[in-house]
């Protein structure tokens, strides 16, 4: 709103005074003139939160039920595991503002497992690995 605007209507300077984000935190002298207001108001403002889902460093929200999601980029694993294989579907797993760190950590432990291996990129990796990536992998099924 410019500062033309706002001599027009009382609405047009409380619309630039009482706004944060937005949530209307400002009053009135009487009921009469805060319903005044309110029907004012209501002409500047949409009627509802929009429910398109929101998305933002990898994370998407979805303002009708207010929850965050994460894309889960990890796809079916292949039938051979390989250091390859595991270390990639990890790196793909994007987290920037660490809100599912409690559940990438034991990732990251693997991925130090994993760089003391001694064998080559497309070797398969021993089964005690493979049943940590496979507990990892089933927990991240679930974001």
């Amino acid at each position: 709103l410019s500062d033309e605007d706002s001599d027009c209507l009382p609405a047009c300077s409380s619309l630039k005074r009482n706004f944060y984000v937005d949530d209307f935190i400002g009053g009135a002298d009487t009921v009469e003139d805060a319903l005044r207001l309110r029907k004012e108001l209501a002409g500047f403002l949409p009627r509802s939160v929009p429910n398109d889902t929101v998305k933002a460093l990898g994370i998407s929200w979805k303002p009708e039920s207010d929850e965050l999601c994460f894309e889960n980029n990890v796809r079916d694993e292949p039938t051979t595991l390989t250091r390859r294989s595991i270390l990639s579907s990890i790196a793909k797993t994007y987290d920037p503002l660490g809100l599912i760190a409690p559940i990438i950590i034991r990732a990251k432990k693997l991925t130090h497992e994993l760089w003391r291996l001694k064998s080559g990129w497309n070797d398969p990796v021993p089964d005690v690995i493979c049943y940590k990536w496979k507990a990892i992998h089933s927990d991240w099924e679930s974001l």
